[in-house]
């Protein structure tokens, strides 16, 4: 196979990984990001990959070439238009729209990401993989074809490894996901160029057309993304925008922090995790499991200075303390996985944790829900430690979320309360757990109810209100 096929299938296949990534990042503030999320956006891949195989093996090969150009020239449009923060905000805010009052079936936010990934991405990736048996027409006459067909689909599945390893740990992780799409569009661009300069009929047309288009997929994605927001990286877009009583900090289209301008208090539910943890601050150690803003510590806390945020945006405590907070941070940021976070620190050393970690508006991460995490921070409470755990459900317990939720943190500690700042209501609000650590042994301690036949009830809380009045 000919040198210059070789390098477009190389980028083609990287360019087109990416894809799959840039998908998931852009959608993230939308839908959410699980792995429910990630089988929707693989599974439409993969079948578009499969249609544009076999569709390009039907072109005529003698046109290889023209059609080869004119794939990734619409590419380029599709991906540096269709996948720009203001188009997938218009996208998906017109389809939540349209589905308000359909019920929740329609009104679902992974049947919208299905929607993208049919409509948006699915194009995108059926174009670009009829690269690869297009690419058969540059052939050696001397190959077979069965050598032509694997030479070819190796050298664009090597691009796929290389376009997920870059677009994820590198171009996301450094420089966010306007330019990862820019660098993408300029790769297929390249494509295209080495496609006419090599062209017996050369078409500058359709060079001046592809470089008009990624001018313009620059100022819609790095543009936009610079006037909109303070910080753009692989987990998180994040700006602060100003209120008539404070600041706001909006991660992924989602309130994630408040501050008063006058006092620095935060949100209801902060207000309340303070009250609890901050009564006697002196030589406590407090873990906070989700830093948001750090509004935790924004005002006074008493002397509780000895706080340890985890989160896993590293830009975030630069954007807090920059246009957010507007002042050092009170405690020590570290960038890290809550889960990985507690792995890595096996000794109970806090007398507080508190755990406020959500993807979007209201979900919590799958690996921070379970059973098995919830027992691993009471593992890791001082005796006598309190856990705080922010949940944001149905505090009537009508859906199954709110109910296995509750089950989930009620059976992973010995005794929690429940505080429902926002009211008792069937909506979305913030229910607050507080919670006690496990006995040694690790299983919850199993206590007898209260019948008819004894007195228990009357002598417990005697005792009780004599302990509280000391």
């Amino acid at each position: 196979m000919k040198k210059l096929m070789i390098t477009v299938l190389l980028l083609e296949g990287l360019a087109s990984s990416g894809v799959q990534m840039l998908a998931v990042r852009q959608s993230v503030g939308f839908v959410g990001a699980s792995v429910l999320t990630m089988s929707i956006v693989v599974a439409s891949f993969l079948l578009f990959l499969a249609l544009g195989y076999a569709h390009g093996g039907r072109k005529n090969q003698s046109d290889a070439r023209k059609i080869l150009a004119r794939n990734l020239t619409i590419s380029i449009a599709i991906l540096g238009g269709g996948f720009s923060y203001g188009f997938v905000e218009l996208f998906y805010g017109l389809l939540n729209q349209i589905t308000r009052d359909m019920g929740s079936v329609l009104n679902n936010p992974l049947l919208h990401l299905g929607f993208f990934c049919t409509l948006i991405m699915g194009p995108l990736i059926y174009l670009l993989a009829q690269t690869v048996p297009l690419a058969l027409s540059e052939a050696r006459k001397s190959d077979t074809k069965g050598k032509s067909a694997g030479d070819a689909t190796a050298i664009s599945t090597l691009g796929n490894v290389a376009g997920c390893l870059i677009t994820g740990l590198v171009l996301l992780y450094w420089f966010g996901a306007a330019m990862a799409i820019f660098i993408n569009c300029l790769l297929l661009a390249t494509c295209l160029l080495i496609l006419v300069s090599q062209s017996k009929q050369k078409n500058y047309a359709q060079g001046f057309v592809a470089v008009f288009v990624l001018a313009v997929t620059y100022e819609i994605n790095v543009g936009l993304s610079d006037h909109l927001f303070l910080s753009s990286n692989a987990y998180a877009d994040s700006r602060v925008v100003p209120t008539d009583e404070g600041r706001m900090l909006i991660i992924n289209r989602s309130p994630a922090s408040f501050v008063k301008e006058a006092d620095q208090s935060g949100w209801g539910y902060v207000e309340e995790i303070k009250k609890a943890l901050f009564t006697n601050p002196q030589n406590q150690k407090y873990l906070v499991l989700g830093a948001g803003g750090f509004s935790l510590t924004a005002a006074d806390t008493k002397g509780a200075l000895d706080v340890t945020y985890v989160d896993v945006d590293p830009d975030l405590k630069t954007v807090a303390e920059q246009s957010f907070l507007k002042r050092p941070l009170n405690g020590e940021f570290i960038v890290s996985d809550a889960r990985a976070f507690l792995l890595k620190n096996p000794l109970p050393q806090w007398n507080g944790i508190v755990v406020d970690v959500f993807s979007n508006a209201s979900q919590i991460p799958i690996h921070l829900s379970t059973t098995e995490f919830m027992q691993l921070v009471g593992s890791r409470l001082a005796p006598g430690g309190l856990a705080v755990l922010n949940v944001i459900a149905d505090p009537t317990m009508t859906d199954d979320y709110s109910t296995r939720m509750d089950a989930t943190i009620r059976n992973s500690f010995s005794r929690c309360v429940t505080d429902l700042v926002q009211g008792y209501g069937p909506k979305e609000a913030n229910i607050l757990y507080f919670c006690r650590s496990l006995p040694s042994a690790g299983k919850p301690t199993l206590l007898s109810s209260y019948s008819d036949d004894t007195i228990q009830s009357g002598i417990d809380s005697y005792v009780a209100s004599l302990r509280h009045k000391k």
